[in-house]
């Protein structure tokens, strides 16, 4: 009997099993059909924590079912996110948002969603509205302070059930060192196998870590470095993402002016997994050196390693410190001479242009967090 077989027909058993739940003085204990609606909700959570999105998914549609409460929703919505499905995930949280105005956790992760995704003015709005329904709420009010970080990482209140702003890495407490922490971000290559980031932060790197924006991780090494470039090679030593679409690295390097989405991870104290942040600008001015541009975008300190992304969603280039305490952009010209034979999807050249919020759930499962032992 598969994981996901057990932990339902263990939440469908809690009908008949349950013991009497104890209310506060004064309040009605809650039914039968309640108690057993929690016991789904805390089986689906269990499996949302283990890294089964499907099974949590279908737990707390199951409890959803029997109540239309906010927390099977919201446990539902990040069973979206754990599966790579931001845009779904969006269009539910706005849903949730909308329909429990009592509750502070649905504008809360909605406005989070949609900061991450680069709309974070519509963020700001939907925080505003929120507390102008409930003033002074501690979640909301964190959240509020949350987006407007420099780079943003969510606290220790807002990394809990239901409204966790953040995936679940079953896997890391196994595999990481408790020093371990991230340096940079980094681009998954096709071959699941390969990441590319910025050489620095690894040079007196032993080990490294690279994570995705779903939570999976694994070990990784150096395999090679070209610090000419600026450029690190790292060796997965298990393949990860191969279930997702391959990127395409654009067959012709962006000019001066061009749209461009940045999408990496900010700079963090600790090795928590988190979602990546994408920015969305303009590309700025040509530089000196070959095969680089000045970013342009405003993004948050430590996004180094992070991925660029034209308007159609192929790979623009990586995000790179430019020494003067600004970034730059190395052009996918560059990365191609770079990581030749390295399973780049073949570009088709005329594309059409992806949406904003399908470049970021593109880039969710390609854009890694690397992190090394301190």
């Amino acid at each position: 009997m598969t994981k996901r077989r057990t932990l339902i027909l263990a939440a469908s058993g809690a009908w008949m099993g349950l013991a009497r739940a104890h209310a506060p003085p004064g309040t009605a204990p809650p039914s039968a059909a309640e108690r057993a609606r929690r016991v789904i909700v805390s089986d689906g959570e269990r499996a949302l924590a283990s890294g089964d999105a499907q099974a949590a998914a279908e737990l707390f549609e199951r409890a959803g079912s029997l109540a239309h409460e906010p927390d099977a929703e919201l446990g539902l919505l990040r069973a979206m996110m754990q599966a790579g499905q931001y845009r779904r995930a969006l269009g539910f949280a706005a849903h949730v948002a909308g329909v429990h105005p009592e509750e502070s956790a649905g504008p809360a992760l909605y406005a989070w969603l949609l900061h991450l995704g680069g709309r974070t003015g519509v963020a700001a709005s939907t925080l505003a509205a929120a507390l102008a329904r409930l003033p002074g709420d501690p979640m909301l009010l964190a959240t509020r302070a949350l987006v407007a970080m420099p780079s943003p990482v969510p606290p220790a209140e807002l990394l809990a059930p239901p409204a966790r702003f953040a995936p679940a890495s079953p896997q890391a407490p196994a595999l990481l060192p408790a020093h371990a922490k991230p340096v940079s971000s980094g681009i998954l290559l096709p071959d699941g196998r390969t990441a590319v980031t910025v050489a620095g932060p690894l040079e007196a790197a032993t080990n490294a870590w690279v994570r995705d924006g779903l939570g999976r991780i694994v070990s990784a090494r150096v395999a090679r470095s070209a610090h000419h470039a600026g450029i690190a090679e790292l060796r997965l030593d298990a393949a990860l993402g191969m279930d997702t679409e391959p990127l395409q690295l654009a067959t012709r390097d962006p000019f001066s002016g061009s749209p461009g989405f940045a999408a990496g991870y900010p700079a963090s104290r600790d090795a928590t997994p988190a979602w990546p942040l994408m920015r969305i600008g303009f590309l700025g001015a040509p530089r000196a050196e070959p095969g680089t541009l000045a970013l342009g975008i405003d993004v948050p300190q430590g996004l180094r390693g992070g991925a660029v992304f034209d308007a159609t969603g192929a790979i623009a280039g990586l995000v790179a410190e430019d020494g003067n305490g600004g970034y730059r952009i190395d052009l996918a010209s560059r990365l191609r001479e770079f990581f030749t034979g390295s399973g780049w999807a073949q570009d088709p050249g005329r594309r059409p242009r992806m949406a904003p919020d399908e470049i970021y759930e593109r880039a969710m499962p390609r854009v890694v967090q690397v992190l090394v032992a301190a």
